[in-house]
């Protein structure tokens, strides 16, 4: 586990069991290869407001309908105020409370 990494926290690292008691993962399957570092956020938004989804549908809820843009707008605003105003840097946890709506999902 000595490759570089973002994080700065590393609780979750320090606190795993000795490597002979990991279980064995075998996914050599070809949908399932992915970069050794993947931004969620960025694939499944940016790239899809790229490919020109930003004014589709995404989220609907009895009260409307948000699309990829919207939602990315929205994601962009918290990680801002999470990262200018409360001086989070990657690896920080984040504690998440919220009603089930589409806050929750930004």
């Amino acid at each position: 586990m000595s490759e570089p990494t973002g994080l700065r926290d590393t609780f979750v690292r320090d606190h795993l069991p000795p490597p002979n008691e990991w279980p064995d993962l075998i996914l050599d399957l070809p949908g399932l290869r992915y970069p050794a570092r993947l931004n969620c956020a960025v694939e499944l938004l940016d790239r899809l407001i790229e490919r020109g989804f930003a004014d589709k549908p995404l989220i609907h809820t009895a009260a409307g309908c948000w699309t990829y843009g919207e939602l990315l707008n929205r994601v962009n605003r918290i990680a801002a105020a999470l990262t200018h105003d409360f001086g989070l840097v990657p690896g920080n946890r984040v504690l998440i409370r919220a009603a089930n709506n589409p806050m929750f999902v930004a």
